[in-house]
């Protein structure tokens, strides 16, 4: 018996705050009562790390230790200057410019509370939004 591999999530580009573009990959929840995600990737990653991961959050938990756990609407992006999103308009590769890119992810698609995850190398540009949890 053998699996088929996930498909690697539908993206588009969206237009930053300061000017640039990041490409995205939705993986919209199966649920009603889903909680918005947000996924970075680390040095050298793509939003295409994540996309295994979001199909399995994006299902409403089914019976288990926690089956009250919401579904996930996870959208991971390609920093500037990695995957299919352009170098910074800035030129700006630093920390805090990835991070800037994250945060105006955030404050452009959602619009209440979220979480996001990161990858370990990630984790230091992931940004401390109040309106997001890190996981």
């Amino acid at each position: 018996m053998t699996t088929e591999p996930v498909p690697v999530w539908p993206g588009e580009f969206v237009g930053l705050p300061d000017g640039g573009d990041v490409f995205v990959r939705s993986a919209p929840a199966l649920s009603e009562n889903a909680q918005p995600a947000v996924f970075v990737h680390g040095l050298g990653g793509a939003s295409t790390n994540w996309t295994d991961l979001m199909d399995v959050l994006r299902r409403p938990a089914a019976g288990g230790s926690k089956p009250d756990l919401p579904a996930l609407d996870g959208e991971a992006l390609d920093l500037p200057g990695f995957g299919y999103s352009p170098v910074p308009a800035d030129g700006d590769y630093s920390i805090t410019g990835r991070a800037r890119a994250v945060i105006g992810l955030i404050e452009q698609r959602i619009t209440g509370p979220c979480t996001w995850s990161a990858t370990r190398s990630a984790a230091r540009s992931a940004p401390g939004s109040p309106r997001c949890a890190r996981t």
